[in-house]
Parts: structure tokens; sequence; C-alpha cells
């Protein structure tokens, strides 16, 4: 695990995947240090792993730049994972998925998984996801789903937006949630 000392930052740049694959994969900062993540691919959360800012901005971008990049990934994956801003931080995740196969969704959100936003005016919540441009079906923009898995806010605003991907077979949507899954917000929030 990494954590900063107060009002520190973190970014990172990335042309290949960014893998947090366990427990010990931990980024916390604390007051108004903030966590930036960015790739010309994919991010991929494991169980336990997590990202976590408290004031600060928390950021993830995946697969964003004007040439998407090929292959066979979601474009941020949070399985079992946390990303999250416990104080009035806003937490951010733009991903877009692959261009091999089916299922090459823009935000994976799954198992348990959350992404939530801190507590302040407006929005503090925000998932966009795009589904990749592939060659198989279901691509999906943004999903949520199996054991709890949410997006929320603990008490800010919170707006999930989806793109559909294409491909053979169909099946393309801009955002799924199902499986006991969430999209909600805390307190006087509003989705």
């Amino acid at each position: 695990p990494v954590t900063l000392a107060s009002g520190k930052s973190l970014a990172g740049f990335a042309t290949g995947t960014i893998s947090m694959p366990n427990t010990a994969s931990d980024v916390a900062t604390s007051g108004t240090g903030a966590i930036s993540l960015t790739t010309a691919t994919n991010v991929t959360m494991l169980s336990g792993s997590s990202l976590t800012t408290v004031d600060g901005a928390l950021t993830v971008n995946a697969n964003q730049q004007v040439t998407p990049t090929a292959g066979n990934f979601n474009g941020v994956n949070v399985n079992a994972a946390t990303i999250q801003s416990t104080g009035t931080g806003i937490a951010t995740v733009n991903g877009k998925g692959g261009t091999s196969g089916g299922g090459q969704q823009g935000v994976l959100v799954i198992s348990g998984a959350i992404i939530r936003g801190g507590n302040a005016a407006g929005i503090t919540t925000s998932v966009n996801g795009t589904g990749g441009a592939a060659t198989g079906p279901t691509n999906l923009g943004v999903v949520v789903t199996n054991g709890s898995a949410s997006i929320t806010s603990i008490g800010g605003n919170v707006s999930v937006i989806g793109i559909a991907g294409s491909g053979t077979g169909g099946d393309h949507h801009g955002v799924r949630v199902f499986n006991a899954a969430s999209i909600s917000a805390g307190s006087s929030g509003t989705v």
C-alpha cells in the first residue's frame, strides 16, 4: 500500500495496462491530495485493491485518446475493488473498451466493487463509459453487476453516462445494472 503525506498528489501515465491486482494494491492520499491515473489502454483493479482520496480529486482515464487502442479489454475493470473519495473529493472514471471480440465494456463495476464520490454540492461521482467498436456482441458503455456492486456518493450528485459500442451479434447498450447492483446517491444527492 502507498499512502501519501497530507496534501500530496499522485499522477500516473501509461501506454499499457495499469494493473492493481490484490489487497496490497492500495493508493491513498489525504487532505486535498489528488490521484490521477491515465493510460492509452486499460485499468484493471482486482479484489481488495483501492484508490482513495479525501478532499482531492480522484480521476481514472482509460483509452480516451482520439485513436482508441486496439485489443481485447474493458476500459476500466473494477472487480471487487474500490475507487472512492471520503470527504468532498470528486471521483471521475472514464473508460473505453477494446476492439477485439465481444464484451468490450467501457467501465465494468463487478462483484461488490464500489465507485463512490464525496459529499459536496454538485456532481461528486462521474462515470463515463463507451463500449468498444469491436467484432462481437455485448459491447456496453457502463456495466454494474453482481454482489452489491455500486456507483454512488456520500452526498453529492451522481452522473453515469454510457455509450453503446458496436459489433456483430447486437446487445449493445449504454448502461446496464443487474444482479443486485445499484446506481444511487447518498444523503440529498441525486442521480
